[in-house]
């Protein structure tokens, strides 16, 4: 049994880095092409938040779809329909399509985000360390394909054209559908051919417990804050006279030390003695981190507090999908995590539009600061819902214990 688990995790996890590889291919130039295809910064504004609108409203309805149909539909139908975007946008090269093919390649994302996280959590065993282990090898692969994607892309944009990239991602995906054949659908570790009745909304209060919102807290959080240092540190490196080398020493070493971080996730928990320590200490590290950007006045330290950051994240977002994931009733598993990506998707949302506004109207360090207090107070609220939570358990368990049996 142990041998099938590895075997489905392997396959998740290559799933995985070639679909982040293929979403890492074309980021880094999509504004220089809506710009040559004769759009303006508006543009570029108004396509960015449009294909950001898309996901937002598929994560919930991915979650139903995984919960109804498995994992193996959607994602063939997720990879097929992507590759789809893919070969139109080579077909008829336009800023139409290629709004189309940024949506669709988003969604797919949540379906892959969903559906893999909830497959991960099914298949690992009721230990949680190692579902934390499992979901931290889903992140380390994920930040592997996103630093391949971007490498990619620029060697065949550079030897080729934007054309190539546009045929390679449709092969790539077109073949990516047929590794969903190889998942097993499972539900608490059985086959599922379950048709359960329609999910009502007003079963959100009983889905989403205390430890759920936890999780979902800690990874919205982290997420928006960080907002303010992936969207503004290059600009603020730059005007206090970093050279563009520097700056993208700096900005990769965060993605380097994401991956590292699972080397040191089983320490942190035990030094932080459980889960939700360690990820409130992560949590309240990044807001420090954050907020000290303006301070850190030398190359070496921004380099350090890079590091940091990317040690925190790569141990903060696996922590909190798995406390989202293992705190969920099984069959309600694929929904809850379907609304904590939607959650992730809002902060994502809100993250450039509050930021720009606090660089524009007080200066870029403000924002930096913004994010920072922001982090540590959400970190403050997260630290009373452990203590409420757990005296509440506590207590309940206590009257439990001194109720009486039934004669």
């Amino acid at each position: 049994m142990k041998r099938v688990q590895n075997k489905e995790l392997a396959i998740v996890l290559s799933m995985v880095a070639i679909f982040f590889m293929c979403t890492n291919m074309y980021p880094s130039f999509v504004s220089i092409l809506i710009t040559e295809w004769g759009g303006d910064y508006n543009s570029v504004g108004i396509i960015m938040t449009l294909a950001s609108l898309a996901p937002l409203l598929a994560a919930i309805p991915a979650g139903f779809a995984i919960r109804r149909w498995g994992l193996r539909l959607p994602l063939f139908s997720a990879s097929l329909v992507s590759a789809a975007s893919c070969f139109l946008l080579f077909m008829f090269p336009s800023i139409v399509q290629l709004l189309l093919m940024l949506s669709v390649m988003k969604v797919a994302e949540i379906f892959f985000a969903v559906g893999l996280q909830t497959h991960i959590a099914n298949i690992s065993s009721k230990h949680s360390n190692e579902l934390d282990k499992n979901y931290s090898w889903f992140m380390v692969y994920a930040s592997v394909g996103a630093l391949i994607g971007p490498i990619l892309g620029g060697l065949l944009v550079d030897y080729g054209s934007y054309s190539m990239i546009w045929l390679i991602l449709t092969v790539t995906l077109a073949g990516l559908s047929f590794f969903s054949f190889y998942l097993t659908d499972l539900v608490n570790g059985r086959k599922t051919t379950q048709t359960r009745a329609k999910f009502s909304f007003n079963e959100l209060r009983r889905i989403l417990n205390w430890r759920i919102t936890i999780g979902m807290l800690v990874g919205s959080g982290v997420l928006f804050a960080h907002g303010a240092r992936f969207l503004f540190l290059p600009v603020y490196l730059q005007t206090v006279g970093y050279t563009l080398t520097s700056i993208g020493i700096i900005m990769a070493a965060r993605s380097l030390a994401a991956i590292f971080s699972r080397s040191i996730l089983e320490p942190v928990i035990k030094i932080a003695r459980g889960r939700s320590g360690a990820l409130v200490s992560c949590s309240v590290v990044l807001a420090a981190s954050i907020a000290l950007i303006p301070v850190c006045t030398s190359f070496v330290l921004q380099l350090v507090n890079s590091i940091v950051i990317g040690l925190a994240m790569g141990i903060a977002i696996p922590l909190s999908n798995s406390v989202v994931a293992d705190s969920a009733d099984p069959e309600e598993r694929s929904i809850t995590i379907g609304i904590s990506q939607t959650v992730n998707r809002v902060g994502q949302l809100l993250s450039p539009m509050v930021f720009g506004m606090f660089s524009q109207n007080m200066g870029v360090n403000a924002s930096f600061y913004f994010g920072g207090i922001l982090l540590l107070l959400i970190s403050i609220i997260v630290i009373y819902l452990l203590v409420f939570g757990h005296h509440r358990e506590t207590a309940a368990a206590s009257k439990d214990k001194g109720t009486p049996k039934a004669m």
